[in-house]
């Protein structure tokens, strides 16, 4: 058996989306429409398919090339695709499938692949899938009768009369396939090229019976407008990835472990943990590092039980790991790749949540080839990897830990008790552990941001590692001495639903800095650093090893100041002009972050089940 996809036409009704990407390119669930179709075809061990091209025929040649899994691709052009439609189309692939029988796909139909497998199966030689219900003038309808075969096909039916719409997916029977091409010709020679293709079906309908295949439980949408594609993504795609669960078998959940080696990489976890709860198809649990600090074992184990969470725990890490092991997760998550063959059994699915955007180079460096895909946020980052030619499957989904940002519960439960001045602007200062601004500043800090209302946030190891712990002891001093500070404690270790509260950002070269992007509001990044002497003396050295250049290029949306006397002025001027130092943020933003939407977790969710699915 063969497959005929239609990709011709330009979709001028989802203009300006089509107007430099091709509409079956258009990702639904981070994957094209078109793939969702080859996909099914591979599914069904269909070998062979033809796809008609026109309008940005390059885009789709270029991505699929001659092969797709175990599908052998074949390409046919229809030149005149801006003056006909798909009889024409179907016309030129007519050598095509000529004495074979074939399947047809329109191709911007996403649907589950029981829809193919339910034509595939069919008893009659010929099927069209027909969603049963009241159709308006703009559907293919179909009459039928008792015994389901299709009495005629087409747009300008009566309504009251049909039985449902044609979806766009069909099987047609080799021995109709000489008089179907005929038809074809003859309504393309009667000067009817705009036609759609069911004109030459309704043709032959008669002399081949046709019947249908009731597929109106299956998910299944024909994107044409806005929003329709809007439904496919939030309606139709969760119904699709549901499909097997409720329909065709029951499922054992699939196990998944977030490996949790610090509590700041619950920031980025939690958001997807909690999509696949809501998702409901997955076993979750958490498990922390038992190691030192312990600080850090004990905060997060509190946390998780505290929510409610199911946890992997052990005495020592030896222990934990074999119990780990012993589970055999589906999915294993990690915040850091490093040692992650040693946490996964041989056919888990091993990916990688990145902790933070990152300054540092060993947001690249950072390379285990037993991770399995790599999340990160935007094209910047994909670009950037594709250079360092990793084995690592990298797909840009959004940032996770942003997606708070969009909680409006998370957010009251962090600000609700932050008490402000409303005549002053509010300033978040988020200063990593090392270097730091907090040795320059020192307790003067407290004098130089008096007219503000400021907001603490340390750095976790501010709080846990004994070397750093003067930090802490510094602001919890502060704290007491000026009304206008606010020291938030290491168990608010995500500061994102703080962003929401905040005027302006005040950080060094960090995360943090790109994170805040996503709020259009302004950042002052103090560039005094206190550096350890040997740092001080091999600064270039330290630069190079530590710190991604290009990156920290890349922080010229924001001021800079170079003393800690300037930085209650910078935070002035920053709020004077605030849209100036705006200006580049969405470029940024793109760059960076990705797509800013809440919606980063259920990407990363959906990417995560299309592949359990595809190593069933």
């Amino acid at each position: 058996m063969k497959a005929v996809i239609l990709a011709a036409g330009s979709a001028r009704r989802l203009s300006p989306l089509t107007d430099t990407k091709h509409k079956c390119l258009i990702e639904i669930g981070q994957k094209p429409i078109l793939e969702h179709q080859l996909d099914a075809l591979d599914f069904y061990g269909v070998k062979d398919a033809l796809i008609v091209v026109g309008y940005l025929k390059e885009q789709i040649i270029s991505k699929y090339g001659n092969q797709y899994k175990g599908i052998h691709l074949q390409y046919i052009e229809n030149p005149l695709y801006a003056s006909t439609n798909t009889v024409y189309s179907l016309m030129l692939a007519g050598e095509y499938f000529r004495g074979n029988d074939f399947l047809y796909f329109n191709a911007d139909v996403v649907f589950h692949r029981e829809l193919l497998g339910r034509l595939i199966r069919s008893e009659k030689s010929t099927a069209l899938g027909v969603e049963v219900n009241k159709c308006g003038e703009e559907e293919v309808k179909v009459i039928v009768d008792k015994t389901h075969r299709i009495l005629r096909i087409g747009k300008k039916l009566p309504p009251d009369e049909c039985l449902g719409e044609f979806v766009g997916i069909a099987k047609f029977s080799a021995e109709l396939t000489v008089d179907f091409i005929s038809s074809l010709k003859t309504v393309v020679e009667e000067g009817d090229r705009m036609s759609f293709f069911e004109r030459a079906v309704d043709l032959i309908l008669e002399k081949h019976p046709m019947c249908y295949e009731d597929i109106s439980d299956v998910p299944v949408i024909e994107i044409d407008f806005p929003e329709d594609l809007e439904k496919a993504r939030t309606i139709i795609l969760p119904k699709i990835l549901a499909f097997d669960k409720k329909y065709l078998v029951i499922v054992k959940p699939i196990s998944v472990l977030f490996n949790v080696q610090h509590l700041y990489y619950l920031p980025q976890f939690l958001p997807v943990a909690k999509a696949m709860k809501t998702h409901g198809e997955f076993d979750i649990f958490f498990s922390a590092t038992v190691d030192s600090p312990m600080t850090d074992y004990f905060l997060i184990k509190r946390f998780l039980l505290n929510e409610g969470w199911q946890i992997i725990d052990a005495e020592n890490e030896a222990e934990r790991r074999r119990k780990i092991l012993s589970r055999q997760f589906d999915i294993t998550l990690f915040g850091k790749s490093t040692h992650a063959g040693d946490y996964c059994s041989e056919n888990t699915l091993a990916a990688l949540l990145y902790h933070g955007i990152g300054v540092k180079s060993c947001y690249y460096t950072d390379y285990d080839p037993r991770i399995d895909v790599r999340y990160v946020e935007g094209d910047y980052r994909v670009r950037e990897f594709e250079k360092r030619n990793m084995k690592t499957q990298i797909v840009a989904t959004g940032f996770p830990k942003l997606d708070t940002l969009f909680d409006q519960e998370e957010i009251n439960k962090a600000t609700g008790n932050l008490k402000f001045d409303n005549n002053h602007p509010i300033v978040l200062y988020a200063p990593t552990f090392y270097p730091s601004s907090i040795e320059p500043f020192s307790e003067e800090i407290g004098e130089l941001t008096k007219s503000l209302n400021l907001i603490v946030k340390l750095h976790h190891f501010s709080w846990t590692l004994p070397k750093y712990r003067h930090q802490k002891n510094l602001f919890l001093q502060l704290a007491d001495e000026y009304e206008n500070l606010r020291l938030l404690p290491v168990e608010s270790f995500n500061v994102v639903p703080y962003f929401s509260v905040t005027d302006v950002l005040m950080t060094e070269a960090s995360s943090t800095a790109f994170e805040f992007l996503a709020t259009g509001k302004p950042v002052v990044i103090c560039d005094f650093l206190h550096l350890r002497w040997k740092h001080r003396l091999f600064n270039r050295q330290f630069r190079r090893e530590r710190m991604d250049e290009e990156i920290i290029r890349q922080l010229d949306f924001a001021i800079h100041v170079q003393r800690p006397e300037d930085v209650e002025s910078a935070i002035i001027q920053t709020l004077d002009s605030r849209h100036e130092y705006c200006e580049s943020y969405q470029q940024k933003c793109n760059d960076f972050l990705g797509i800013i939407d809440g919606q980063a977790s259920r990407r990363v969710v959906e990417d995560l089940l299309s592949r359990m699915e595809s190593r069933r």
